[in-house]
């Protein structure tokens, strides 16, 4: 189980297993591998984007904030980003 800042509840990830077979002369090894599916991500808050450009994919959380407000020039200063 995981906790994540903003979420209530824990969140569970489950490991997924591959069993990989490698044989060498006519010998054969397997290997169980156990892994966690999860993607490395990056923030950046509107002000400090401005003025650069992204050539990668942008994943823009539209979202009413938890505390504060986002006015609808915050999604165009953000996706103005992206090439």
């Amino acid at each position: 189980m995981i906790c994540f800042s903003g979420i209530d509840r824990p969140v569970r990830i489950e490991p997924v297993e591959h069993t990989v077979v490698v044989s060498k002369q006519g010998a054969k090894r397997s290997c169980k591998l156990r892994q966690f599916l999860v993607t490395l991500a990056y923030a950046i808050t509107d002000y400090k984007c401005q003025g650069k450009t992204y050539e990668n994919q942008i994943l823009l959380d539209l979202k009413r904030p938890v505390t504060g407000k986002s006015p609808a020039a915050f999604a165009y200063i953000q996706l103005s980003r992206e090439r």
